[in-house]
């Protein structure tokens, strides 16, 4: 990795997650709202974190960064973000922000942890995700663009202009290009259809596979707002995930939720938003395990939670808040900052990126 690429672009990331930590107050919702009804509450019963097991998938347990191939822990990580599993659930893909290539990690049954560099580069992947014919997305938020690249090896813009900020529709294949500003998460859904959450601008928007881009949810400024999509409102956006019926899951860090997109109904929804033991929940990405579970990363209270969707119950699933890298019982795993997840609920696997860390962290459910 270019390490002046490092150094010219850490303030830059810095300032944003210091002013998504520290900056005005997260506008939450009012008193009574859906958002307060459903706070994150422990269910009764034995911890599920007593009962799962983290352990140090690849990369480092020392907060080591660079770009290094290899197995396990002697790979080496600059800054991975999101996180996508293929269809096969053989190999994990982390958008590795300063190191400027998604990274690829076999994680198949009995095979051994081998980090690879795919082989496109672009200049800061934060979201990751594998549509239904293979392709790869990808989102370059300081380039401010979304790549979609094939498995012939072709490669395209599919949402932006390289270093052109903006808040534009329209269409990738003809015309002006449609804009968005510090694209972060992506998630594809069963049609093929790519949703992009476009931060800067709190947008959600959709890429049909024809290239048509359409904003589709927010985009009228920061607050907290459920109802019509094209009214809702976000404080902020981060990781997404669809699921099987076609709905969006958004994380919104600074309001401390999980935001849902309804495709069919053309709303934005609360699914969860608060506290989780007391420590209101900075959700930067979310991941659905198929069987009525929600998982998302707490950044800054360094934690993994799941949340029951049928309930409305969440339960912190490994991390005790303290900044450092421990592997271990769920209940006294650490992480320094997770940000990144995805699920194999087959296999009952919950894959972490520790961004701090510079690792890929694996939970055993």
């Amino acid at each position: 990795m270019n390490q002046f690429v490092y150094t010219r672009m850490l303030p830059a990331l810095l300032s944003l997650l210091l002013l998504d930590a520290c900056g005005a107050a997260p506008a939450l919702a009012p008193s009574g709202s859906a958002a307060q009804r459903h706070l994150l509450s422990a269910p009764a019963g034995p911890s599920l974190a007593s009962l799962v097991n983290v352990t140090t998938l690849a990369g480092p347990t020392n907060d080591d960064w660079g770009h290094i191939d290899a197995i396990g822990q002697a790979a080496r990580f600059s800054g991975p973000a999101c996180l996508a599993l293929d269809a096969a659930r053989t190999t994990l893909y982390a958008a590795d922000m300063f190191c400027g290539s998604p990274r690829t990690i076999a994680v198949g049954p009995n095979a051994a942890p081998a980090v690879g560099t795919y082989p496109r580069s672009v200049m800061a992947p934060w979201g990751v995700a594998v549509a239904p014919d293979g392709s790869l997305i990808v989102s370059d938020c300081y380039q401010q663009v979304v790549w979609r690249f094939e498995t012939s090896g072709a490669a395209r813009i599919i949402l932006g202009s390289p270093g052109v900020r903006g808040f534009r529709d329209g269409t990738s294949l003809r015309g002006p290009a449609p804009l968005c500003e510090w694209p972060q998460g992506v998630a594809v859904d069963a049609n093929g259809i790519v949703y992009v959450a476009d931060t800067d601008n709190l947008a959600l928007r959709r890429i049909e596979p024809h290239g048509n881009v359409t904003t589709i949810a927010g985009g009228h400024g920061g607050g907290y707002a459920d109802g019509p999509a094209l009214t809702a409102k976000f404080a902020n956006m981060g990781g997404l995930a669809c699921d099987a019926a076609g709905k969006v899951y958004i994380a919104d860090s600074r309001n401390h939720a999980v935001r849902v997109y309804d495709p069919l109904t053309k709303t934005v929804a609360t699914a969860f938003a608060g506290a989780i033991d007391g420590v209101d929940a900075d959700v930067q990405a979310v991941a659905l395990d198929g069987a009525g579970h929600v998982y998302f990363t707490d950044g800054a209270g360094r934690r993994v939670a799941r949340a029951t969707l049928a309930s409305h119950l969440a339960e912190v699933v490994a991390g005790t808040g303290a900044p450092t890298t421990i592997d271990g019982k769920g209940d006294q795993a650490c992480f320094t900052f997770p940000v990144g997840i995805a699920v194999d609920g087959a296999r009952h696997l919950v894959y972490v990126s520790d961004f701090d860390g510079q690792c890929i962290r694996r939970i055993c459910l």
